[in-house]
């Protein structure tokens, strides 16, 4: 699961916050340490964001497995909506399991604290999906990450990864432009000492389904304090 964690740290979850009123839909693709690759799609409208990924093979016995996450800056909650895990027994009727977590006291809101990071300019551009971007170099704890970023999308933003309990903080990376309109349409270089690449191969403005955005999240089994022992259901 290592590695599909390294897949999945540069984009869950991106976040644009309604920047210039942009409400559609920007397709990624990810390629991690093991040489595999994989799309994801995201949904965003207003104060509210939701991705969704095909977990990859390294994902072992979820592979294949749709995830959807919800990130709800109004709220400042953010859902994951997952399938029952196999051999898990969840109430009849339910649709998966569904996993919360609080941007100001979870692992987002330790993004990047523990370590010290620079960003460099290098006066180059590219023009990705349509959009032009400027190329920048972050450079933290001895690892070199290589992002194009545009004003034009909103600014980026990372929740922690990995299951409630166990859920680590994004890289110091990710705080490089802070609460500015900066999102990247690439970024490349060494990431937990693995090779990662994220890239947006389209963007496209238009009108996001109400249910896609949807953090209710109806029918699907609250597992969020699981490591307290709790599970319920939302009705």
């Amino acid at each position: 699961m290592r590695h599909a964690t390294l897949l999945l740290t540069p984009l869950l979850l991106a976040a644009p916050l309604g920047a210039q009123g942009f409400e559609g839909t920007i397709a990624m693709r990810l390629s991690g340490g093991q040489g595999e690759s994989m799309d994801a799609t995201m949904y965003t409208k207003g104060d509210r964001m939701a991705m969704v990924v095909q977990l990859p093979a390294s994902a072992g016995p979820m592979a294949g497995k749709e995830m959807r996450s919800i990130m709800n800056h109004a709220t400042g909650k953010v859902t994951v909506l997952l399938p029952a895990l196999p051999g898990m027994q969840l109430p009849p009727g339910s649709k998966g399991m569904k996993m919360t977590t609080d941007m100001m006291t979870g692992p987002m809101a330790k993004q990047g604290e523990e370590a010290d990071f620079t960003a460099r300019k290098l006066g180059t551009s590219q023009t990705i999906a349509g959009y032009s971007c400027d190329d920048y170099e972050v450079t933290s704890a001895g690892e070199v990450m290589n992002i194009c970023v545009t004003d034009r999308l909103g600014r980026f933003t990372m929740p922690g990864t990995g299951m409630p309990g166990r859920q680590q903080p994004p890289p110091a990376w990710a705080r490089a432009f802070g609460d500015k309109p900066m999102f990247p349409l690439k970024v490349w270089g060494t990431s937990g000492g693995s090779a990662a690449e994220m890239l947006v191969t389209s963007v496209t403005p238009g009108s996001v389904p109400a249910p896609m955005l949807d953090d209710s999240a109806e029918g699907y089994v609250d597992m969020s304090a699981m490591m307290g022992g709790g599970m319920r259901r939302n009705n």
